[in-house]
């Protein structure tokens, strides 16, 4: 049995949808900005990827479940703690050791 109800759940999503107008539309660009990165390959491309990628993990883990899904679920700080946490490794690993690598690939992955 979950702690909330699914209105309470939905009304989390609605709040938090309206207070961080118009931040949608950044993550987009910022999501289409890794799409492009993949696709283009400049040199550092993987580490923008990673930086795209840990920067949308933290503000997930602070704007969402720290700010909003806390309020009906005091699980949420764990979620919040453990977002941080992916960051933070795919930080040290992308960023500071640079190994992490996105490609295309085809066929069957081994």
């Amino acid at each position: 049995m979950l702690p909330f109800t699914s209105e309470r759940f939905l009304a989390v999503f609605a709040s938090y949808n309206a207070a961080i107008w118009p931040v949608q539309i950044a993550a987009y660009l910022f999501g289409v900005l890794a799409v492009a990165l993949l696709i283009w390959r400049p040199p550092g491309a993987d580490r923008a990827i990673v930086a795209v990628i840990a920067a949308m993990w933290v503000w997930t883990g602070a704007a969402y479940h720290g700010s909003f899904f806390s309020t009906i679920n005091t699980a949420a700080y764990l979620f919040a703690a453990l977002f941080f946490l992916q960051a933070a490794v795919l930080t040290y690993a992308g960023l500071y050791h640079n190994r992490v690598r996105f490609r295309f690939r085809t066929g069957w992955v081994q």
